[in-house]
């Protein structure tokens, strides 16, 4: 007879118990008996799956694919609109990774919002584009004003710059015409 790891009879018990929770969350074990006796035991599995200590690892893992698809459904969204709840998720991912301090993943996705916002290039007044633009830079301005903004570390290089990119932009359109 073969025997089983550790880790894989770990693995088996979690298998077993997350195919108890969904078939618990469907309405298949809903009465009395085993499942109500292992009841106590699977919401302590599920409040340690979401507890802070994992939140790191977890977005080690799969942070990248996360800011990945973030960025991709903003350039996806029709208007600003449909892009204020991705760009809310940005600001988030931006939180929570300075938060946990990982860094790079910080920078990422405010590097991310900040282009998203691309002051150096803006769309045609009017445009959904420009709408997006503005909801980007005011989703990145609104995080600086947050109780979370002094943990974004470094990426607040990418703040300076862009509300310097956004001031000079300013300078330039609230210019007076010179007559001529």
């Amino acid at each position: 007879r073969k025997q089983v790891s550790d880790a894989e009879r770990q693995r088996q018990q979690m298998m077993e118990l997350a195919a108890l929770a969904v078939t618990r969350g469907s309405g298949g074990g809903g009465g009395g008996g085993p499942s109500a006796a292992s009841s106590s035991s699977l919401s302590g599995t599920w409040h340690s799956c979401t507890h802070a200590a994992h939140v790191r690892p977890m977005l080690t893992v799969s942070g990248e694919a996360l800011l990945a698809a973030l960025m991709a459904a903003v350039q996806r969204a029709a208007d600003a609109t449909a892009a204020e709840p991705v760009l809310a998720a940005l600001v988030t991912l931006a939180q929570l990774a300075g938060l946990a301090g990982l860094e790079e993943l910080c920078e990422a996705a405010v590097a991310a919002l900040a282009a998203a916002g691309s002051v150096a290039a803006p769309a045609p007044f009017g445009t959904s584009a420009a709408g997006k633009q503005l909801a980007a830079l005011r989703a990145l301005l609104g995080a600086v004003g947050s109780p979370e903004a002094g943990q974004l570390g470094s990426a607040w290089a990418i703040i300076l710059r862009t509300a310097s990119e956004l001031e000079a932009l300013v300078r330039v359109v609230a210019r007076p015409l010179q007559p001529g």
